[in-house]
Formats: C-alpha cells, structure tokens, sequence
C-alpha cells in the first residue's frame, strides 16, 4: 500500500499534522510521498502524480478551502481505483447550513471516499453526518511535547512565579478572537485587583491586534503586564509556554464550533481552558469540567471569567487542580498511538471492504 499526502501549507497545524501523519504510517509499514507544491489548478496533475507513483490513496490532510479540488481529484482518480480520503477541521459544516447540503452533493456525485472529523460524538452513535465521516482527534505527540516544570518553563520565558498567567498562542488574529482577548484584559487591569495577572499572547500577530497590543502595553505596571511574541513558534519551543501558563484562552467566533489542536496542546500541558459557550470546546468543558466558560461574543462575560479564573488560581488551589487533573485525563485520549489506530482503521476499512469500525 502506498499514499500520496497532499499537504502544500506550511504554517499553523499543517506541517505539525503532517509529520504526525507521516509518523504513523511509517509505524505501520504504509509507504508514502507527499506533494508539497500547490496544484488546485491541476486535479489531474495530482492523480497523475499518485498513478506514476502507484499511490492506492490520496490523502488530503486539509481539506478546508479546497473542497471543490478535491471533489475534482475525486472524479479522476475514480478511474483509476485510486482512493481519496481528506482530513476537515471545520466540520461543523458537514452537519448544518446550507454548506452542509454543498457537502453532500459533493459526497453523493464524487467519488470522496473518506472525511476525518474529530468530533467525539461520531463515536457514541451522532448520524447528522454522512456515512463517509470517520473519527479522527485532534492529535499531539508526547516525543514533541515535552513536559517542564511550570518555575522552569517561566524562568525561560522571563515570567514572575506567582503571576497568574492567561495564554493566547498560535495565529493572533480578529478571527481567533485576540482582539476581544486583549479588550478583556485592559477591562481586568482597570479593575486594579491586588493579583498580579500575565497575558502572554506567543504568535504571529496580524496588524490591528499588534496595534492594541501596543496599548496594552502602554498600561503595563504594577500588577498587570503584557507579553508578546510576535513570531512563528519553533516545535520544540511550543510545550515551554504551554507549561508556562496557567490558563490557555481561545476566544473562537460563533462560527469556529469545533475542537483544536491549541486545546489539545493545552490539555496535555494539564491546563484549563477559557472557551466560548458554543461548539465542541464548549461541550468538553460542560463534560468534563476541565475549564471555564464564558458567554460567546460577550466582551463583559470574558472580563468577568478572566477574573474568576484569576481568584480560583489563587483561592481555590484543590477545584484548580481537579481541572488540571482532568485536562491531562482528557489527553490520553487524543495522544498520538490513538491518533494512529484510528487512522489506520480508516486506511484499513478503505482498502478491505469487510473491516468496520471498531468505536
């Protein structure tokens, strides 16, 4: 058996899942090629790659955006009996809206013989989605997550021990909600509570999320302070501000309802999380108490959360830790070896028809 991954992108969770991917299979003894160029104008370009390669799968491993591509390759590579399978991270879409009847037609007239989705609820029997869906987590790797303490993680990155420290990491843009993150924080400070309070925001910045972080920093002193790393994260720095922190914050607009490897990252760390009242993140919070809510959109809901976190961190040391304690309980079920069972289940069920799932 032999896979073509598609992969072109190389920021955010694209190379990251790539190689964890390309672990696996190696794991397995799958033989693999990935094309890194870009061939969204070229479906057959692809397929023919994958036939010269003599490939049994085309793996797209984000489909988010080119799902009319990959419908495409789809088409082609059905005459040749090469497969085609896809990972899709806002799959929300593929159970309400009107994208959801897009996908469907796309899944009825193609020939897409596979959509990973990491919404749990697949395997406790959830049939809003189409029969081609198949759980896939939200995966993270112990070998590329290594543990610190949370003194030496904050010793590294030059944060007072004490402080009670919220983290925004990734892409800090409008649309993960960094703008109304830093809006809460200087509505905090301007509480002026007696708690000394970090947000440490580690990501490429976009333009008007700089601009207010630069305000924010204008009013740094005292109890409160700002910390920006305004760059791409290296992997083998990214576990030493997860440990660092104390709560990660991922302020997700009403249309970002699924899970994500930030999350993940987080829980693996044994940090709670501040998430929106909507969508998956949502749902693990109400599950399994590993975090705190705040109303989705709601810049004086958030405010207040950030400052309840800040008085549980310090005055309620035993609920704080049972959050910690099941945040790491929750990342056991979505480290890398389960990542990699459920993957090549999938290639499995593709590749002999009388496999079935075993969740």
């Amino acid at each position: 058996m032999k896979i073509l991954l598609y992969e072109p992108g190389n920021t955010g969770h694209r190379p990251v899942i790539l190689r964890y991917t390309i672990k696996v299979l190696e794991q397995a003894c799958i033989s693999w090629i990935h094309e890194a160029r870009k061939q969204e104008n070229s479906a057959w370009g692809l397929v023919k790659k994958a036939r010269e390669s003599d490939c049994d799968i085309i793996y797209v491993l984000t489909v988010d955006g080119i799902a009319g591509f990959t419908w495409r390759v789809s088409l082609i590579a059905r005459f040749y009996g090469i497969r085609v399978i896809c990972t899709y991270y806002l799959f929300n879409n593929l159970s309400a809206g009107w994208k959801s009847w897009v996908w469907r037609v796309l899944l009825i007239t193609g020939n897409i013989n596979r959509v990973h989705i990491s919404d749990e609820r697949l395997k406790r029997g959830h049939d809003r989605y189409p029969k081609q869906a198949w759980f896939l987590p939200d995966p993270w790797d112990p070998d590329e997550f290594p543990e610190w303490t949370q003194e030496a993680a904050r010793k590294r990155l030059g944060i007072t021990n004490g402080a009670t420290v919220f983290l925004m990491f990734g892409l800090i843009d409008e649309r993960k909600g960094a703008d109304m993150f830093l809006q809460a924080s200087l509505a905090l400070a301007e509480k002026r509570t007696a708690r000394a309070v970090v947000f440490l925001l580690a990501g490429q910045m976009s333009p008007g999320v700089r601009k207010l972080y630069d305000k924010c920093c204008q009013h740094s002193g005292g109890n409160y302070s700002w910390i920006g790393i305004d760059r791409r994260m290296p992997e083998d720095e990214v576990s030493i501000y997860y440990y660092a922190t104390d709560y990660l914050l991922c302020a997700y607009p009403p249309y970002f309802k699924v899970s994500s490897n930030t999350v993940t990252r987080a829980l693996a760390a044994g940090r709670p999380i501040i998430v929106p009242s909507h969508g998956l993140n949502a749902a693990l919070v109400n599950d399994c108490a590993c975090g705190l809510l705040f109303h989705t959109g709601s810049l004086s809901a958030l405010t207040k959360t950030l400052a309840e976190a800040v008085e549980l961190r310090c005055n309620n040391i035993p609920r704080y830790e049972k959050m910690c304690e099941v945040a790491r309980q929750t990342a056991c079920s979505r480290g890398l070896n389960v990542y990699g069972t459920h993957l090549c289940l999938s290639i499995d069920s593709l590749m002999h028809r009388d496999a079935f799932r075993t969740y």
